[in-house]
């Protein structure tokens, strides 16, 4: 689970901080 919860929220701050 963690490793699908993890990847996500990392994309959306990633997409946030872009």
């Amino acid at each position: 689970m963690y490793a699908q919860t993890l990847p996500y929220f990392l994309r959306v701050l990633y997409l946030k901080t872009k």
